[in-house]
C-alpha cells in the first residue's frame, strides 16, 4: 500500500512531463494523430469477440499507425528514454514483492563474505556454501513471516543477491501516466485540476447527452417555421445545416451509413432487406464504449434489431411481433422519455425514430397506401405536434440544456417531382436532400445559426465525436460538420434500387459545391444554386466538370471497396410482404442484362409495378393481376414483376397459375431467387419437404433434415 501511495504521483508527474514534451516539440497534427491511434486501439476492442475480423484489420491498421507513429518521432525519441531510466531506477522499489512466509529461499553473496546476519523473523538454514570458481558464497533461508527488510553480510560483499518475487507494478505505472497525460491538458485549461480528480464521477454526469431524432421521409423543403414550427423550434439557439444528403434514399441503408459513417457500397446494405455486418463500428457502440448508455426508439419494422442496427446499443425498443409493422410517433417517443426518465443523471445516447410520415398514412382523412401532397402534409402535421410535445417534456425534465440534440431525416419524398412518386428509385435532391438541425447543449459556444456547405449524413457521426471530443474510429469515412472541419466535400449519393430489383443501371451522384453529377447511361449535371429542382440538365457545357467528378467516384468506390463479400439473407414470404406493404421489394437481385437501361427510360414501367404492389397488399387481387400482367408482357425480362403476379394469382386462388409464372421466371433467370423462394414456401405450407428443399435448401425444415 505505501509503494502504491508514492507510485500514483510517481506516474502521474511523468504523465505530465511527457504531456508538455508533446505539446513542446510535437506538431499540430500530434492531438489528432494520438486520437487516431487511440480510435484504432477502441476499434480493437470493440472487435474482441470477433478475432478473425481483429486478424483482417490487421495490416492495414498495422501500416496506419506506423505512418501516424512517424509524425510523433521527435517527442517520443525524448519521452521513451526518460520512461525507461525512471522505470529502471523504479523497479527496484515498485518491482519487488516480499518474500512468502515459510517458503525456503537461496541468497547468495559476491566477494569476501563470511556470515550472514538475518532479523529474528528469518530463519538461516545453512552455514555459507563457497563456490570457488565464482568467488560466491550462498545461504538458505526461511522467513517466519512476510518479509521485505534487509540482510547483512560480514567480511564485505560486492553485492548481495535475494531472489525478491517480482510484482506487476508496470501496467499500473503506464497506465496512471496515460491517464495524467491524457487529462492534463483539460486540467491546465479549466485550472481545476484537483476538483476534477476529486469527483470523477461528477465530471461523467456532465457529459453531453445525446439525442438523435430521425423523421422518416422527411423533405428538406418542407421543414420551415410556416408548416413545421415545433421541429423548425429545435434550431434556436442551434445550427440548422441547409444542404445536407443523404447517401442512399431507403430507409435501412440511409440509417446503416447515418449510424456506421461509412458509404452504402462499403457496408453492403444498399437497398431494404439486407443485414447490417456483424461487428460493425456504430456510433453506439463507439459511445456505449465511452461510458454512455445507449437506447434506440424505432417506429417501423425496417429497422428492426434482426437488420443488425441494434449494434452497440443497450436497449433496442422494436416491438414488432405479432404482425406489427410500425408504431405511432407519440408511442415512440412516449418510451423514449420513460427511458430518459430512468437514466436521470448518466451520459446517454437516445435514437428516436419516427416513421409516421411514410407510407401507409394511418390518419383516418387521409389513410392511404400511395403518397400524396395531401396525407404527406397532414402526416407531417401531427409528427410536428408530437415532436413539440416531446420537445416540452425534455425541457420539464431538464434535459433541454443539458442534450445535444440532433433532427434530420433519412430521406425525402419525391410527390410527382421527376415522376417519382415516392423514393428509392432516383437520386434526385427530391429524395436525398434532407433537413438537419442541431440544438448544441447550453454553454456550448458559439456556432453558426445557418451552414450552407454541402453535407453528407454520413458526416454526423463524425460531428457528434467531434463535439464530445472523442476520436473518430478509422472506420468512419466521414468527416465532422463542425465549422472550420474538411474543407470542401465531395458528397456521394446513389441509388442502386433499379439495378437491385429490376438488373436496370444504378445510379450514382457526387456534389461538388453547387454542382452535382449523376452517373446514368445518360448521365446528367446540375448547377443546384441556379437550379435546385434539377431541371436543366447543362451536362453538354460542362463536360470537362462532369468527367472530373465521374473520375472521382470512382477513387472513391475504389478507396473504399467493401472488405467483405455481400451475403443476402434468405427471405420469407412474411418479410417480402411486411416490405411490398411498406412499398418496398426486396429478397432477390436478377442476373444483370448485357445492356443496362437508364432507370429514366425505364420510369413508367416502374410507377405501374409500384401501383401492382399496391394492389396486391391491400387486397385488390384483380387489379393487382391486370397492372403485373400488363408489365409482364410489355417486358418478359421483368421478374419482380412476374413473381408479383404470381403472388396476386396464389391469393387469388389460383395456385397452378402461381407456381407456373414462378417456374418460368426461374427458366429465365434460374439464379432469381424470389421466385424459388415462393415455390418453396408454397410447398411448405403444404409440408412436402421432397419439393420444397429443392428450392430452398436453407431454410430451417430443410436443414434439420440434413
Amino acid at each position: 500500500m505505501d509503494d502504491l501511495i508514492t507510485l500514483v504521483p510517481l506516474a502521474a508527474l511523468c504523465g505530465v512531463v511527457a504531456t508538455f514534451v508533446f505539446r513542446r516539440f510535437g506538431s499540430r497534427a500530434t492531438r489528432p494523430t494520438i486520437n487516431r491511434i487511440q480510435a484504432h486501439l477502441m476499434e480493437l476492442i470493440l472487435f474482441i469477440d470477433e478475432p478473425r475480423l481483429i486478424l483482417r484489420a490487421q495490416r492495414n491498421l498495422l501500416r496506419e499507425n506506423l505512418r501516424l507513429l512517424r509524425q510523433l518521432a521527435v517527442p517520443l525519441l525524448i519521452t521513451a528514454p526518460l520512461f525507461a531510466i525512471v522505470m529502471w531506477q523504479a523497479d527496484r522499489v515498485y518491482g519487488r514483492a516480499p518474500l512468502a512466509a515459510g517458503e525456503a529461499v537461496v541468497v547468495t553473496a559476491r566477494g569476501n563474505a563470511d556470515t550472514l546476519e538475518a532479523p529474528p523473523e528469518v530463519t538461516v538454514e545453512t552455514p555459507g556454501v563457497r563456490v570457488a570458481s565464482s568467488g560466491e558464497v550462498s545461504w538458505r533461508i526461511r522467513p517466519k513471516r512476510a518479509f521485505s527488510g534487509r540482510l547483512t553480510v560480514k567480511g564485505g560483499a560486492e553485492r548481495v543477491e535475494i531472489p525478491w518475487p517480482r510484482k506487476s507494478w508496470m501496467p499500473w505505472f503506464l497506465g496512471i501516466s496515460a491517464v495524467s497525460a491524457l487529462t492534463t491538458p483539460m486540467f491546465l485549461k479549466r485550472r481545476v485540476a484537483l476538483l476534477l480528480f476529486l469527483a470523477g464521477s461528477a465530471v461523467a454526469a456532465d457529459k453531453p447527452r445525446v439525442i438523435i431524432i430521425s423523421i422518416d421521409t422527411l423533405r428538406a423543403d418542407h421543414v420551415s417555421a410556416m408548416r413545421t414550427p415545433n421541429i423548425d423550434s429545435f434550431g434556436d439557439k442551434g445550427t440548422v445545416y441547409t444542404q445536407i444528403d443523404a447517401q442512399v434514399p431507403l430507409t435501412l441503408p440511409s440509417h446503416t451509413s447515418l449510424m456506421t459513417s461509412t458509404y452504402p457500397f462499403e457496408n453492403l446494405v444498399e437497398v431494404n432487406g439486407e443485414m447490417v455486418p456483424p461487428g460493425a463500428v456504430t456510433l453506439a457502440s463507439v459511445l456505449r464504449a465511452n461510458g454512455y448508455r445507449t437506447g434506440a426508439f424505432i417506429g417501423s419494422v425496417i429497422l428492426d434489431r434482426s437488420t443488425g442496427l441494434d449494434q452497440g446499443f443497450d436497449v433496442y425498443d422494436s416491438p414488432f411481433r405479432g404482425g406489427s409493422v410500425r408504431r405511432d410517433a407519440s408511442l415512440v417517443t412516449r418510451a423514449a422519455r420513460q427511458w430518459l426518465e430512468k437514466n436521470t443523471g448518466q451520459p446517454v445516447f437516445a435514437f428516436v425514430h419516427l416513421y409516421d410520415l411514410h407510407t401507409p398514412y394511418t390518419l383516418p382523412q387521409v389513410a392511404g397506401l400511395r403518397p400524396n401532397a395531401a396525407g404527406y402534409d397532414a402526416e407531417l402535421q401531427y409528427i410536428d405536434q408530437t415532436l413539440g410535445r416531446f420537445r416540452d417534456a425534455l425541457m420539464k425534465d431538464g434535459w433541454w440544456d443539458k442534450a445535444l440534440i440532433i433532427v434530420l431525416a433519412d430521406h425525402g419524398e419525391s410527390l410527382g417531382d421527376h415522376g417519382e412518386t415516392s423514393h428509392g428509385y432516383f437520386a434526385y435532391e427530391s429524395t436525398i436532400h434532407v433537413p438537419l438541425i442541431f440544438h448544441w447543449p447550453a454553454g456550448s459556444g458559439k456556432y453558426p445559426e445557418r451552414v450552407t456547405q454541402p453535407g453528407g449524413l454520413i458526416d454526423v457521426a463524425p460531428a457528434i465525436l467531434d463535439f464530445l471530443h472523442l476520436p473518430a474510429p478509422p472506420s468512419f469515412a466521414g468527416t465532422s460538420l463542425l465549422p472550420g472541419r474538411g474543407g470542401e466535400r465531395a458528397v456521394y449519393s446513389e441509388s442502386v434500387y433499379p439495378l437491385d430489383t429490376f438488373g436496370w443501371a444504378a445510379l450514382t451522384t457526387l456534389r461538388l459545391g453547387s454542382y452535382k453529377y449523376i452517373n446514368a447511361p445518360r448521365a446528367e449535371f446540375y448547377d443546384l444554386a441556379r437550379d435546385p429542382g434539377e431541371k436543366t440538365n447543362i451536362i453538354a457545357a460542362h463536360a470537362t466538370e462532369a468527367r472530373s467528378m465521374k473520375t472521382r467516384i470512382q477513387e472513391l468506390m475504389k478507396r473504399y471497396a467493401p472488405k467483405q463479400t455481400a451475403t443476402t439473407p434468405r427471405i420469407s414470404s412474411r418479410t417480402r410482404e411486411i416490405l411490398g406493404s411498406l412499398g418496398y421489394t426486396a429478397g432477390g437481385k436478377p442476373t444483370a442484362r448485357k445492356e443496362a437501361a437508364d432507370p429514366k427510360d425505364k420510369l413508367a414501367e416502374a410507377e405501374a409495378y409500384e401501383n401492382g404492389l399496391t394492389f396486391l397488399y391491400s387486397g385488390q387481387y384483380g387489379q393487382a393481376i391486370a397492372v403485373l400482367n400488363r408489365i409482364a408482357v410489355q417486358d418478359p425480362r421483368n421478374l419482380p414483376a412476374q413473381s408479383a403476379l404470381g403472388e396476386a394469382y396464389l391469393r387469388s386462388g389460383n395456385a397452378a397459375r402461381a407456381l407456373t409464372l414462378w417456374q418460368q421466371a426461374l427458366e429465365k433467370d434460374p439464379n432469381y431467387r424470389p421466385a424459388a423462394e415462393s415455390i418453396g414456401e408454397y410447398w411448405l405450407a403444404r409440408r412436402d419437404f421432397a419439393k420444397a428443399c429443392r428450392f430452398i435448401p436453407s431454410a430451417p425444415e430443410c436443414v434439420a433434415k440434413h
